[in-house]
């Protein structure tokens, strides 16, 4: 289920826009071409984002922009997320900005508030969820976000393989995925 993001994104008829870059939901072809081009995939773009500031990935996902592709990644660490943009060319970031300070959540990008603590307690990572996620679908993970429901932490993760996608769930506490 696609949500509506109150900082900016527009989500119309399930294409998400940021400005100049388009999430690959749109599925143009160049988007798509730009992703099977991607020398990084998305749970490496983690791995260096994760490397600027240690904490937890809470959204990552492929992005074009100009027709190239490149890596958006948000990493919490201590109730502040700090985004990255990641060239999918080259694991190069091209870009940070620092969201703030929040005591006990972590408000990530679109306005979803997620509870730091039990973030923290986690035992299953973002990276982690993607690999569940592709080993159960047998494609390629294009974005994850952590989600609450009821205190309960899972993570949203959108596979592509072929021309199809599908989103399934994977618990954050023991890494069970959940495909409908």
């Amino acid at each position: 289920m696609l949500k509506i993001r109150a900082s900016g994104i527009a989500l119309l008829t399930g294409i998400a826009i940021t400005g100049a870059a388009t999430a690959v939901w749109a599925q143009s072809a160049g988007q798509i071409t730009a992703f099977a081009n991607a020398k990084l995939s998305l749970v490496q773009a983690i791995d260096v984002a994760e490397r600027q500031l240690p904490g937890k990935a809470v959204e990552a996902e492929f992005e074009t922009e100009r027709d190239s592709g490149r890596y958006h990644v948000q990493v919490s660490k201590d109730g502040e997320v700090t985004q990255y943009w990641i060239d999918a060319g080259s694991g190069q970031v091209t870009k940070s900005e620092r969201q703030g300070r929040v005591e006990t959540a972590v408000k990530v990008l679109g306005g979803d508030t997620i509870n730091q603590a039990a973030l923290d307690a986690s035992k299953t990572t973002l990276a982690q969820a993607i690999d569940a996620a592709e080993q159960r679908i047998g494609g390629k993970v294009m974005k994850a976000e952590v989600e609450q429901e009821r205190g309960r932490l899972r993570y949203g993760v959108w596979v592509l393989k072929g021309e199809n996608r599908k989103k399934v769930e994977v618990d954050a506490n023991n890494g069970a995925v959940k495909a409908d």
